[in-house]
């Protein structure tokens, strides 16, 4: 597999989203996660794993490429990621107050995952499955096989 260190490694590389540094350097700072990749690559759960393992998803969907040792420090915990992912993401557009966490007159927006991603051993997240979707309290997709709980 390719190697992130052959980018230029720590040195020219010491930028590369250095998550867990600047979350204990900044208590309190507002850290959104966001990507410039398109809206549905790689996804959110590919996203979610990489921010734990600092490891990287090839385009293919399958090549791991192991994240060296110094990038691996800047690992974050699930519930960092998340949060970077949800509520802080919405703080960023502004709009903390429609959207980023669930609570009486936010749009429901969620997933439900085949597990709970506080509770796998960090590599197994690539392997949790999106049981179903909504967007505005709609169902926008429901796995097969699980009809049953998308109204």
């Amino acid at each position: 597999t390719a190697s992130i260190d052959s980018w230029g490694g720590p040195t020219t590389h010491s930028w590369i989203n250095p998550w867990r540094s600047l979350l204990d350097a900044n208590p309190g700072l507002h850290v959104a996660f966001h990507s410039d990749l398109s809206w549905d690559e790689p996804g959110p759960l590919v996203h979610l794993y990489s921010l734990v393992t600092r490891n990287e998803v090839r385009a293919d969907g399958t090549t791991i490429c192991e994240a060296p040792d110094w990038l691996a420090e800047e690992a974050i915990t699930v519930e960092e990621a998340l949060r970077l992912m949800t509520i802080e993401a919405a703080y960023a557009l502004f709009m903390e107050e429609k959207i980023g966490s669930l609570k009486p007159g936010k749009f429901a927006d969620l997933v439900v995952l085949s597990d709970s991603p506080l509770k796998v051993n960090p590599d197994s997240l690539l392997d949790l499955e999106v049981l179903l979707t909504m967007v505005g309290g709609r169902v926008e997709h429901c796995a097969s096989g699980y009809q049953a709980m998308c109204p």
